[in-house]
């Protein structure tokens, strides 16, 4: 399904903390790890005009870093 926009909550979790994930190699994640980022993937690629994502702040360097690469 396609959507005109987006919003993307992304918080911490006590299983998936995305400071530990997103600096780690796709295959070198665990299955549930990339499971989640799969998740990431698919809400992020959805929208056709306006994506916003939304972190907590302390994580908004890795987040940066990462959508830069």
């Amino acid at each position: 399904m396609t959507l005109e926009g987006m919003l993307v909550f992304l918080m911490k979790k006590d299983v998936f903390n995305y400071a530990t994930l997103l600096p780690q190699a796709y295959n070198a994640l665990t299955p549930e790890g990339q499971e989640q980022m799969r998740i990431v993937y698919v809400a992020c690629t959805r929208p056709k005009k306006l994506l916003w994502i939304a972190v907590p702040a302390e994580d908004v360097g890795v987040w940066t870093k990462k959508l830069l690469e």
